[in-house]
């Protein structure tokens, strides 16, 4: 158990262990989706030991306790949830910067073109 990159942060077990019931809950900030995702991508020993602290929370927070549900494929769609958070997000964050590098290049050439006019007038 030690610590993983996520994008240049570095995030140990111990901070993990204290988001997972917010990951649970599907209360992880933006930010903390990020590090959390990369964290459990990286770390074996956070994605085993989620396992058993999703079957204690489940067993406690289940209102109807009704037990049939597979924990398993329940906390695989919860990571799947997450990625796609976290890969739309980054997505969003690629188009905004090509957005802007292409209303940059565009004015940049707009730039030119009067500077050239002006110029040759």
């Amino acid at each position: 158990m030690g610590s993983s990159p996520t994008s240049g942060n570095m995030i140990n077990c111990d901070e993990i262990r204290k988001m997972y019931n917010r990951f649970f809950e599907n209360k992880l900030s933006p930010i903390e989706k990020r590090k959390f995702y990369f964290h459990m991508k990286n770390c074996e020993a956070c994605r085993e030991d989620i396992k058993d602290e999703y079957n204690f929370y489940a067993a406690f927070n289940d209102k109807d306790k009704n037990y049939d549900f597979n924990i398993n494929d329940d906390l695989k769609k919860k990571f799947m949830v997450l990625e796609d958070d976290v890969v739309i997000g980054d997505n969003r964050l690629y188009l905004r910067y090509t957005a802007i590098s292409i209303i940059i290049t565009m004015l940049l050439f707009l730039t030119l073109v009067l500077a050239i006019r002006f110029v040759f007038k």
